[in-house]
């Protein structure tokens, strides 16, 4: 007992001081700004999605879900310095002024974002998109082409253009690599400007414990001597602990779990099998001691204010210390009777097995500091252990897990 606290803290501590602690932690605001054209300005929580409607927003304030179109608000601002307006960019394939078009930069240049296309205002409020065509997603071929770097070259001239080795011929088309480049020259020049970038990090990190239940179920494999056996103790306790990563920037139904686990059992299987000459009918006494590394992909089918649905799948690795302490054999010959106990090893657990997990999961209760969630777990892991009788029998493992657990996030410094 003692052996198994000490490796449980020690697996435990080890969430504390992984390297996924380098990303970056900050409290973020809770509350998104609606701008709508009679001068008000509205909180809550935002949901904007342009791809499936970019000219349409809906606010969520106190449990009210109200959606907004371009004839009613004049932009939103999301807590993370994301920003919106209606903007005429004068494109010629659609009318921009009917959809909300993202700021990225304001100042003496402005940059615009519309349908995943950039477009630059100069000083003299002259809009010139940085690629050719203006509508649809970009070609290979464009995203390539070096047009946009002419068309920096003309509004970014002197100087600055090349300030602090933010070489010009090294901004690609994208709304990082221009924002880079932009903030830098504007900062040159010592103009006033607002950028409004994504400044969440890059993932969360929170820490993840977990308790709970698996049942063990073991059927011979193919090419296998068919041996029935049965467990004495088909479900066992399991602890993990490791770090979930979500909110991760750009794929925010997208999270990661990185979990260590332990499981110990003193446990008794019996078996049974039959050929053409012997019966065998045999029995282990046994102690396990299992060391589980999983990694799981998830992504979230269904999210709500308070509640979400997932599910996930990846590989489960363990590391088994098994010690067999008693196992006995009885052979009896079929056609006379005649049997004759053998006393030895006759279970074994293989010392390193890899399997593949699935899991169906849900958020039960969440805040901005906590989850409580609960998960069944199913995994599968081949020839895990065998049975050592007239020939070796191997046996395929498969693993129903059913956790509960509780996830927080680094405390704010």
């Amino acid at each position: 007992m003692k052996k198994l606290f000490t490796i449980t803290f020690l697996i435990f501590l080890s969430g504390f001081t992984i390297p996924f602690l380098a990303i970056a932690q900050k409290e973020i605001p809770t509350k998104d700004l609606l701008y709508l054209k009679d001068g008000s300005v509205l909180s809550g929580s935002i949901r904007y999605n342009p791809k499936k409607s970019a000219e349409t927003v809906i606010l969520i304030s106190e449990g009210v879900e109200k959606s907004y179109s371009v004839n009613e608000a004049d932009g939103f601002l999301f807590e993370f310095q994301e920003k919106y307006v209606i903007k005429d960019l004068n494109t010629k394939d659609f009318d921009s002024k009917r959809f909300f078009s993202r700021l990225i930069i304001d100042g003496d240049l402005k940059l615009y974002q519309l349908f995943g296309r950039f477009y630059i205002e100069d000083q003299s409020g002259k809009i010139i998109p940085l690629q050719k065509s203006e509508i649809g997603e970009f070609t290979k071929k464009e995203k390539s082409s070096k047009y946009h770097l002419s068309i920096l070259s003309f509004v970014t001239q002197g100087d600055c253009s090349s300030n602090k080795g933010s070489s010009l011929d090294k901004v690609q088309l994208n709304d990082e690599s221009l924002s880079d480049y932009l903030v830098d020259y504007l900062a040159c020049l010592g103009s006033s400007f607002t950028s409004y970038v994504d400044n969440r990090p890059r993932a969360q990190l929170n820490y993840y414990a977990q308790i709970g239940g698996v049942h063990t179920r073991y059927k011979y494999a193919r090419e296998s001597v068919p041996v029935r056996q049965n467990i004495q103790k088909n479900t066992i306790p399991a602890i993990t602990t490791g770090v979930r990563l979500d909110e991760l920037r750009g794929k925010p139904r997208v999270s990661m779990d990185f979990l260590l686990g332990i499981t110990s059992q003193n446990n008794s299987l019996d078996y049974f099998y039959e050929d053409n000459v012997y019966r065998y009918v045999g029995t282990s006494n046994y102690s396990l001691f299992s060391l589980t590394g999983n990694w799981f992909v998830n992504y979230t089918l269904l999210k709500k204010q308070k509640f979400d649905l997932y599910a996930g799948v990846g590989p489960m690795t363990r590391v088994n210390f098994f010690k067999e302490e008693f196992g006995i054999a009885e052979r009896i010959r079929t056609t006379s009777g005649f049997t004759v106990l053998d006393e030895g090893k006759t279970f074994d657990a293989v010392p390193y097995t890899l399997g593949l997990g699935y899991k169906v999961g849900a958020v039960l209760m969440k805040n901005t500091r906590s989850r409580i969630t609960a998960e069944l777990i199913m995994d599968f892991t081949p020839r895990s252990v065998n049975i050592n009788i007239a020939n070796r029998s191997n046996l395929d493992q498969f693993n129903t897990a059913f956790m509960i657990g509780y996830s927080f996030r680094q405390l704010k410094k």
